[in-house]
């Protein structure tokens, strides 16, 4: 539950197979990313007062009802995030098109201080045209101080001019906005400072994600802003001091070269972390490597993840030792990183003894 003295709620949506539209495939894994970033630890918002519509819950009807809702209900900031087909005209939801004009007159509806609008859609600049901005702030400490300080109005951020398409999928498997948009606010310094945090700021975010899209992808569609002022928190910066801490533990397989690493995260809800195992011997030798990304998805999560690596792994004198009696140690290294910034959260290492039967360890 949000204990801070303001609301922040944020309607998230995604959808991969809209009518008469070619399908998508990774509009909704997209909105749930954007969704656990931002209800994350290092996020303004929370779930319990937040939405999140995926395929055919993502209806016009439904966000429509949802922006009424948070309407009556009191909300001082929003975020309002899509991911899908777009037009010149509108937004292609699970039943059919809400209009630009729709959503603009729906957010212009919530009383709230500021919007932050972020559309990774075909032509969605066309949305930009519609918003205005005014007022002025300081900047303080918490988070309701600083959003208090940003200029009041819609902020928007789109993936693509209004007459541009955008696009999806590569290597990546996101929607080339929406990975750029995240990698940058995972990755941004903070431009905007108090005493003890930083924060990443709209302008920050866009001129970032910009920058890492066409880089990356120089023939893509050129993502699109309206009223940037450079002075509204988007995300708490992590660059330059860890957020949370983890926490791992080593349980070899009684056969073969496999072990299970339980990992425990604390204050990192939405927060990627990087696992990575290595499996070595006495002279530190390196005989096989893994990685994979874990995002927690509550404040204090853990989980089992399986590491196995074939007998082939091993060097020739290694399976030669094994196959004429002697006993062969190797070492289990695990470590959990900062993906974005290097930082160490937690790392654990376990000595195993292994034999010729089936190559099992002696425990």
């Amino acid at each position: 539950m949000q204990n801070r003295a303001f609301m922040y709620r944020a309607v998230v949506c995604g959808v991969n197979n809209s009518i008469g539209q070619t399908p998508l495939s990774f509009a909704e894994s997209d909105a749930q990313a954007i969704f656990r970033t931002f209800t994350g630890a290092l996020g303004p918002a929370d779930e319990e007062n937040s939405k999140l519509l995926l395929g055919a819950r993502a209806t016009r009807g439904n966000v429509l009802r949802v922006l009424q809702a948070y309407a009556q209900r009191g909300t001082d900031y929003l975020l309002f995030y899509f991911s899908g087909h777009g037009s010149e005209d509108g937004l292609a939801l699970a039943d059919g098109m809400l209009e630009y004009w729709e959503l603009h007159a729906a957010l212009a509806n919530l009383p709230a201080r500021a919007r932050l609008v972020i559309l990774d859609a075909c032509h969605s600049g066309a949305y930009g045209g519609l918003v205005e901005v005014g007022g002025v702030g300081d900047l303080q400490e918490s988070w309701a101080e600083v959003l208090a300080a940003a200029l009041p109005g819609t902020r928007v951020l789109c993936a693509a001019r209004s007459d541009e398409l955008s696009a999806e999928g590569g290597s990546i498997r996101m929607g080339h906005f929406t990975w750029a948009l995240l990698e940058a606010l995972h990755r941004g310094k903070g431009s905007l400072r108090s005493k003890n945090h930083r924060w990443v700021s709209d302008s920050e975010a866009f001129y970032l994600a910009r920058a890492h899209l066409l880089s990356r992808w120089p023939n893509d569609a050129h993502p699109d802003c309206r009223n940037l002022s450079g002075d509204f928190p988007m995300l708490l910066s992590h660059a330059h001091a860890p957020i949370g801490r983890g926490a791992l533990s080593i349980r070899p397989h009684a056969r073969g070269y496999a072990a299970d690493v339980e990992v425990v995260a604390a204050r990192r809800t939405g927060v990627p972390m990087l696992l990575k195992c290595r499996l070595i011997d006495e002279s530190r030798v390196e005989i096989g490597t893994e990685t994979r990304i874990v995002v927690p998805t509550t404040n204090d999560d853990s989980g089992v993840l399986r590491f196995q690596f074939p007998r082939s792994a091993l060097p020739y004198e290694h399976r030669q030792a094994l196959d004429w009696g002697y006993q062969v140690p190797l070492h289990w290294a695990v470590s959990l990183v900062d993906p974005y910034h290097g930082y160490v959260l937690g790392k654990a290492t376990r000595r195993v003894v292994y034999r010729r039967q089936d190559h099992a360890p002696l425990f």
